[in-house]
């Protein structure tokens, strides 16, 4: 009885600045679904999705903070996307890695949502300890504007993953 449907781009373009700086930009769009109608608007599974709105280099972005699992469908409202990210993954020595975004999303389409656009800051670090072994920290800041009420979140992650 109801309709499984969806219409999302994702773009991402980047280059590489100099050997140690690299830089992109991404935009995404999501037709937002009508009440009779479910849209798919997850990238890979619930145990290991990927959150390209929060991806700065860090394994901690794949759902280990978790805000944006769902990049269009960020209002949960299912009223689709319209947005775009800028970033930057930088190579500060050897085996330390930095990235940082911010990003811009409003709803394909309002009427079925309050929240009126939203915009997230997302920095982290990576630390070679060993081979296969890395501390990583990541920082993350959104503010989402609502008609009913705003909201600003912040979250800090951190891990020690080790590879096998």
């Amino acid at each position: 009885t109801t309709d499984a449907m969806g219409t999302q781009v994702f773009l991402d373009g980047s280059m590489a600045a100099t050997d140690a700086v690299t830089v992109g930009l991404q935009g995404y769009y999501a037709k937002a679904a009508d009440n009779d109608e479910e849209q798919y608007v997850l990238l890979g599974n619930s145990f290991n999705g990927w959150d390209p709105i929060m991806d700065v280099g860090t394994s901690l972005s794949n759902e280990a903070i978790e805000v944006f699992d769902r990049p269009f469908d960020f209002t949960g409202d299912e009223a689709g996307v319209t947005g775009g990210r800028l970033y930057g993954k930088f190579k500060l020595a050897e085996g330390v890695n930095a990235g940082a975004s911010i990003a811009y999303l409003e709803p394909e389409d309002d009427k079925y949502t309050t929240v009126d656009d939203a915009t997230v800051f997302a920095a982290g670090i990576t630390y070679d300890l060993m081979a296969n072994t890395s501390l990583q920290a990541q920082f993350q800041y959104s503010d989402f504007s609502d008609s009913v009420d705003d909201e600003e979140l912040t979250q800090i992650g951190t891990g020690l993953f080790v590879k096998f």
